[in-house]
């Protein structure tokens, strides 16, 4: 699911295959799994587990919702 390359001036670089997490049980654990359910707009439950694990969701959840462009309205743009 997740992959490391490595490009020629030694850094590296990840590539997550979003099509095996959205298939897959995510872990809300990990950071990177946190901020991924996020972005795939979860329901309100997720998202309030989510909120809970990492106080950075929490306040880009609340900058949406201040500048109107909240997570229902995104899920509505899907």
């Amino acid at each position: 699911m997740y992959k490391l390359c490595q490009r020629s001036m030694g850094k590296l670089v990840g590539f997550y295959s979003l099509s095996k997490f959205i298939t897959e049980q995510p872990n809300e654990r990990d950071a990177l799994h946190r901020w991924l359910m996020f972005l795939m707009k979860p329901n309100k439950a997720v998202l309030e587990v989510i909120e809970r694990a990492d106080p950075a969701i929490r306040k880009a959840h609340n900058v949406l919702e201040i500048r109107g462009n909240g997570i229902s309205k995104l899920k509505a743009n899907r």
